[in-house]
């Protein structure tokens, strides 16, 4: 049996930088790496969905005016009871006068 021994590869020590990255394999970016993996691209595209979703609602929720601002409460509903006559209040309301089905 022979054994062949192969010869090392010099290093020059004066090369210069760019020299020694011609001959070396180009390393991968993480981007690159994560572009390949589908369970990024599909993570990351669900959390771009819910971000884009979230800005987008900002119209709706942003103006006092709106039915749907954070601080719009009705107090004549404070502590009510369930009501079958809406599907709002079929569970009942809070001490703000808020809807407890959410």
């Amino acid at each position: 049996m022979t054994t062949t021994v192969l010869p090392e590869p010099r290093i020059d020590p004066f090369a210069s930088a760019e020299a020694l990255a011609e001959t070396q394999a180009p390393s991968e970016s993480v981007w690159a790496r994560a572009l390949r993996s589908g369970r990024v691209v599909v993570g990351g595209g669900i959390l771009l969905v819910i971000v884009l979703f979230c800005v987008a609602t900002l119209v709706i929720t942003l103006p006092r005016n709106s039915s749907f601002h954070y601080a719009k409460q009705d107090t004549t509903h404070s502590f009510k009871g369930p009501e079958i006559s809406r599907p709002v209040g079929w569970y009942g309301f809070d001490n703000l006068g808020r809807s407890r089905r959410c």
